[in-house]
């Protein structure tokens, strides 16, 4: 009983570390395409300022 109880919390450990991890990488994935944005808008402005 005891190795179907370890098994169990393995599963479910993993599964909490796996959708943390993804949760931490779409987190991550946003700040790079607010920062492109942010360099894309300077980049038109300079271009529409000429």
């Amino acid at each position: 009983m005891g190795i179907l109880w370890f098994i169990l919390g393995m599963m479910v450990g993993c599964c909490l570390g796996v959708f943390l991890m993804c949760c931490l990488s779409i987190h991550r994935v946003n700040k790079y395409e607010a920062e492109i944005r942010r360099l894309r808008s300077i980049v038109e402005n300079m271009n529409n300022s000429r």
